[in-house]
């Protein structure tokens, strides 16, 4: 028996393998991060904004993004869809009817395909939030003006975005399906030929 059948064999091992990492780990190396958000996390506003931006050091991709702003009483406030141009996703908002503290709940699908999911928040001061003669329609105990209790979507709305993580498992599946279909028509060439 020749070497070569083995030294053939070894190297499709091997690139197999090295595929398989470089399909798995190349993504992972490069992250996406949040670099600039209106409003900035922490900031106390003297006037309701009318949309939320997100600002990302990479491309975010459409599809499958979500930024959902909730208030002090629980209730949330996004109106529409979220919207992508490049590295911004941005929402916007309903009118915010409370001072308080809000968060901003956020998944975003990075160029590279992997979902980026955090939270930030901002405070709404008083002087920011309409009259109490314009919310009174709205009670604290969750109910409106006839008594009837308020609405609420009680499901979470970024947990229903989420992307399954086999897109690196296909890739690299295929491969490695490539590398050792080269290497067996490599090997039976080399094999005819030594005939």
């Amino acid at each position: 028996m020749s070497r070569s059948p083995r030294w053939a064999l070894g190297a499709a091992v091997g690139l197999a393998a090295g595929g398989l990492l470089l399909a798995t780990a190349g993504p992972a190396s490069a992250h996406n991060v949040l670099v600039e958000s209106t409003p900035q996390d922490g900031e106390t506003l003297d006037s309701a904004p009318d949309q939320v931006e997100l600002v990302f050091n990479e491309e975010v991709l459409e599809g499958g993004n979500g930024i959902v702003v909730t208030g002090p009483n629980g209730s949330t406030y996004e109106d529409g869809e979220v919207q992508t141009d490049t590295e911004r996703a941005w929402i916007g908002l309903s009118p915010l009817d409370q001072a308080g503290d809000y968060t901003i709940n956020y998944r975003i699908i990075s160029a590279d395909g992997h979902p980026l999911e955090d939270s930030l928040g901002f405070t709404l001061a008083d002087e920011a939030v309409p009259s109490d003669e314009a919310t009174d329609a709205q009670d604290p105990n969750g109910t409106t003006d006839d008594g009837s209790p308020e609405e609420t979507d009680s499901e979470d709305p970024v947990a229903d975005l989420a992307m399954p993580p086999w897109v690196a498992v296909v890739i690299a599946i295929a491969v490695v399906g490539i590398v050792v279909s080269i290497l067996i028509r490599f090997m039976r060439s080399r094999g005819n030929s030594d005939a």
